[in-house]
C-alpha cells in the first residue's frame, strides 16, 4: 500500500515499510527531538494522521466496493446493497480509526471494542487521536458522526476518539 505524503518533508529518515505506521511516526519524533505532547508534536502527528487516513481510507472511499471493503476489514456481515448500509453498520462498531488506518496498511484486522468507555480508555492510553475538524471534513467520518460525551472527550458512533488540541 502506497504510503502518504507526509513521509516527503523528511527525506533522510528511511521508512519501514513493515513497520507499524505508529511507530515509524515515534520513531521520526525521536529523532527530530519533537517532545510528545508538545506544540511541534502535536501539529506533526494531525498532519500524519489527516495525510495517512486520506491515503488509505478517506480517498479510497469512492464506490460501494470501497465501502464493503471498510465493513468487511470490520468483520461487519452484510449483504450491503448501498452504502447507506454500509455507514449504518459501520455506526455500531467502536474502533480506534488510527487502528483502522494501521490494520488497513498491514494487513490486519482492528481491535474491536464494546463499550465507548473502553474505547475511550484505550485511547486515552494509547494517545491515538484524530483531529476533530479533520474528521468532520471527511465523507465517512462525516456522515457516521454521531456524537456523544465520555470524559470530556467526543466519541463518533463509529468508534474514534476526537480531541481539538492534537
Amino acid at each position: 500500500m502506497p504510503t502518504s505524503t507526509f513521509w516527503q518533508d523528511f527525506p533522510d529518515f528511511e521508512l519501514k515499510p513493515d513497520a507499524a505506521m505508529i511507530d515509524e511516526f515515534k520513531r521520526l519524533a525521536a529523532q527530530r527531538g519533537w517532545k510528545e505532547g508538545s506544540k511541534t508534536w502535536r501539529k506533526r502527528w494531525s498532519a500524519f494522521i489527516n495525510l495517512e487516513y486520506d491515503c488509505v481510507i478517506g480517498e479510497s472511499l469512492t464506490d460501494l466496493d470501497s465501502w464493503r471493503e471498510l465493513c468487511a476489514l470490520l468483520d461487519l456481515q452484510g449483504p450491503f446493497p448501498s452504502i447507506t448500509k454500509c455507514r449504518q453498520a459501520l455506526s455500531t462498531v467502536h474502533v480506534n480509526i488510527v487502528d483502522v488506518i494501521n490494520c488497513r496498511r498491514q494487513g490486519t484486522k482492528p481491535k474491536k471494542f464494546s463499550s465507548v468507555s473502553q474505547l475511550a480508555k484505550y485511547t486515552h492510553k494509547t494517545g491515538q487521536f484524530f483531529k476533530r475538524n479533520l474528521a468532520k471534513q471527511d465523507q465517512l467520518l462525516k456522515r457516521c458522526r454521531e456524537w456523544q460525551r465520555w470524559n470530556g472527550l467526543d466519541v463518533l458512533g463509529m468508534g474514534s476518539m476526537w480531541r481539538d488540541d492534537v
